[in-house]
């Protein structure tokens, strides 16, 4: 079995990116909150609600546009399109703990939380594991579409950018008003605290690593959860106020 290196690669630069969080300018207490929330939307309700509990299991019913939400939010979690990733769980739950199992434990302890990630087998193609286990997926066009030219991952990208533009406007807004009250002061400078305040706010914990951490818990609680760690952090350079 071949290496997939661009997964390697991926890993590797998620956690070199969550290491810039030791330094000042790249960490914020706003960012840790922003991290929380983000662990609960993609993580609980896209990853677990959406991908594991409806798509995967059809544990429950709900408006189809409320399914869409779900399954938007899980696509930019970056762990595989829907229906491969409703097609590798329901793989797992066909040979649980087998060795055909796709993320099986009976390989070592490495293999079923992350070594699995690393090669594709055969069998284990999106296009062979979609059409053997996930092809009621397919019903629905959004899915389809999800496929197509893996837009699956246009979308996270895209989502991304939107992360990081609202992190830019926000940072601006901030110092705008910042820069006013010390107008307003008669002062020609922001003060320390609100210099910080406005680097913090651009510098803001990216919600998409957060994911990783919500992951690797999710696999401890819930061995069933086939999972691929988020394989980006979105951030912003602190910029010092004139």
């Amino acid at each position: 079995m071949k290496l997939k290196s661009d997964t390697l690669t991926g890993f590797v630069l998620c956690h070199l990116l969550a290491a810039l969080a030791f330094l000042p300018w790249f960490f914020s207490w706003t960012g840790v909150v922003i991290a929380l929330l983000g662990m609960f939307v993609f993580g609980v309700l896209g990853i677990n609600i959406g991908f594991h509990r409806l798509l995967t299991h059809r544990s429950f019913s709900c408006p189809l546009w409320l399914e869409h939400l779900f399954a938007v939010l899980g696509t930019c979690a970056l762990q595989f399109s829907p229906a491969f990733w409703v097609a590798v769980h329901r793989r797992h739950h066909h040979y649980a703990d087998e060795d055909r199992d796709p993320h099986s434990p009976l390989r070592s302890f490495f293999w079923s939380h992350f070594g699995w990630l690393l090669v594709r087998p055969a069998d284990m193609k999106p296009a062979v594991m979609i059409d053997r286990y996930s092809r009621d997926l397919l019903r629905d066009p959004l899915y389809v579409a999800l496929e197509r030219r893996k837009n699956w991952i246009k979308l996270t990208f895209a989502s991304w950018l939107v992360f990081f533009a609202a992190g830019f406007v926000a940072a601006i807004a901030v110092g705008e008003s910042q820069s006013a009250g010390a107008v307003v002061e008669g002062s020609g400078k922001v003060d320390e605290d609100g210099a910080r305040a406005f680097g913090h706010v651009d510098g803001v914990i990216s919600v998409i690593d957060a994911i990783f951490a919500l992951v690797q818990v999710n696999q401890r609680l819930d061995t069933s959860a086939t999972v691929r760690p988020a394989l980006l952090k979105v951030y912003s350079m602190s910029r010092k106020l004139p």
